[in-house]
Parts: structure tokens; C-alpha cells; sequence
């Protein structure tokens, strides 16, 4: 399930169904389709709907299981896992680097 839409695409998109009769009921009606004439592919089913002022749509996202990342993974974006590792930055907090009170970088 993919829609990767660029945040300027979106808002261009909003403000033509806000201000385009037509384009709003294309819209309503063949979102995919007309999406796609906006130069958005999406590779899922799309349903299009309009707040009103007396029914709102609350949108939940889906159930997405994200697998944990392994201990290698892990290591390999930041650092040694298990281990304490000091890279002398403002958040060390190894004894031989220990910030004391004061410091102007604590």
C-alpha cells in the first residue's frame, strides 16, 4: 500500500478541489483516476471523502507490524549495542569523560 505524495503536491491538490467544482466531484467520484491525472500514482484503493458540518471522518492509519531491527542493524546505524561506546560528545556519560557541575556544555 503505497501513496507517497510531495506536501506541495498535496496542498496544489486541496486548493484545486477547493476552488475547482469539477475537479472536487472527479475527485469524490475516481479519486485513483484523477489523482492520477494530477500526476499522483497510487498502487492501492482510494476513498475520497468530505467533512460536512454535521459528519466528520476521523482516519485511522492501518495496522502496520514493523519489524524490530537486529542487534547488527542496530550497530551498524548507532553503534555497538550492549556496550558503552564514548564519543566525547555533550551527552557522554562514560567516568573517564563524566560532565561534572558547571560544565558550560552540561
Amino acid at each position: 500500500m503505497t501513496l507517497n505524495i510531495d506536501p506541495q503536491a498535496f496542498t496544489d491538490l486541496i486548493a484545486k478541489a477547493r476552488s475547482d467544482e469539477d475537479f472536487k466531484a472527479d475527485l469524490l467520484r475516481n479519486p485513483k483516476e484523477t489523482l492520477a491525472a494530477f500526476g499522483i500514482e497510487a498502487d492501492t484503493d482510494i476513498e475520497v471523502v468530505q467533512n460536512t458540518s454535521d459528519k466528520v471522518y476521523l482516519v485511522l492509519p492501518a495496522d502496520i507490524a514493523f519489524p524490530s531491527p537486529s542487534d547488527e542493524e542496530v550497530e551498524a546505524t548507532v553503534g555497538p549495542v550492549g556496550r558503552s561506546v564514548c564519543s566525547q560528545s555533550y551527552s557522554c556519560c562514560c567516568e573517564k569523560h563524566a560532565m561534572v557541575e558547571g560544565d558550560p556544555l552540561v
